[in-house]
């Protein structure tokens, strides 16, 4: 798992995104045998860093940046006419 989460937290770093990891990845980091699946971050909760975020996300195609994305950046022209695909 930790071999996984390398290529996320170079992203991060790259990106500059200002984050902490928290929950059990922490947790084990600091010498606990508990197990886990996902990953817990805390981020510097700015606009600018936000959008790293997802750059970085997107980046390693990780998790649902993409789509989050799209919603940022409103609605197509096709679809303010009217128009669905």
């Amino acid at each position: 798992m930790f071999d996984k989460l390398q290529v996320v937290f170079k992203s991060l770093n790259s990106h500059q995104v200002r984050y902490l990891v928290i929950g059990g990845v922490a947790a084990i980091m600091h010498g606990s045998t508990r197990g886990t699946f996902d990953l817990d971050i805390l981020i510097d909760p700015t606009v600018e860093n936000a959008r790293r975020l997802l750059d970085a996300f997107l980046a390693i195609n990780f998790g649902t940046a993409g789509a989050i994305m799209l919603l940022l950046a409103g609605p197509s022209d096709s679809e303010k006419k009217g128009c669905k695909f």
